[in-house]
């Protein structure tokens, strides 16, 4: 990692900028957005990790939409990308429907900042109220939408996955304002109880990422067999792909 950013870190944070450059061999490149990156950042402003494997190299890039960016959103991308090469933990990967291939990285983003956003926290308290302020802008517009449709008797069937995903998150956040906030709202939409089933399943699978995947999955009413675990075997110089857990 070019010394501009690496300054900017923490040294727990350095050190995982180490693990990985010693995994993967090669620098971690940070760079500005350009024409023809892919569209994998769901919100158009924050940094983006692109990891991928050719030809059994393994490649890591931090794409930015400045030349500035906020140290704390620099190492969020890091400690992705170190439990991704380091940990050997695996991601959510879609297998049929490629038109649909969106939803499978927001999900797996959503799952992987359940363990990635408390990490950050540790090193930058201060990025709660980041934090705070981007879920509760996400939260407002469907609060709306949820209360005329109550008022009008009509189900919110509209928002049900991003409530429920968006509870997984901020549950793992409990200082968070935006939970009281988004508490409130699953309840007006009826989808509390789903929301607090899905958040147990996904704590009693602990720290298998496997086990998360699938639980979200069924509860947010998807099929397993559409999808499948993927990991970076660094030292082997491959990816591997497994079944999700069905239970």
């Amino acid at each position: 990692m070019d010394r501009k950013y690496l300054d900017l870190l923490p040294q727990p944070i350095k050190l995982m900028v180490a693990q990985i450059e010693g995994a993967i061999k090669a620098h971690i490149i940070v760079r500005l957005r350009r024409m023809g990156d892919p569209a994998i950042a769901s919100i158009d402003h924050l940094p983006t990790l692109d990891c991928y494997m050719n030809m059994g190299k393994m490649f890591v890039t931090i794409i930015l939409s400045n030349d500035s960016p906020q140290a704390h959103m620099l190492a969020h991308e890091v400690i992705h990308a170190w439990r991704y090469i380091v940990v050997g933990e695996p991601r959510l990967q879609i297998v049929i429907d490629a038109e649909k291939a969106t939803f499978p990285h927001v999900l797996e983003n959503d799952l992987a900042h359940i363990f990635v956003i408390p990490e950050e926290l540790k090193y930058y308290p201060g990025a709660l109220q980041y934090w705070d302020s981007l879920y509760a802008d996400l939260i407002e517009p469907i609060a709306g939408v949820v209360s005329v449709q109550r008022r009008l008797g009509r189900p919110s069937t509209l928002f049900r996955s991003d409530l429920m995903r968006h509870w997984l998150i901020l549950s793992s956040i409990p200082k968070s304002a935006s939970l009281t906030r988004l508490r409130a709202v699953l309840d007006q939409a009826n989808y509390l109880e789903d929301a607090n089933a899905l958040y147990e399943e996904v704590t009693e699978a602990g720290l298998d990422k496997g086990r998360m995947i699938g639980a979200a999955l069924r509860h947010l009413g998807l099929s397993t067999d559409n999808y499948e675990l993927a990991r970076y075997d660094v030292p082997n110089r491959r990816c591997t792909t497994e079944p999700i857990p069905t239970a």
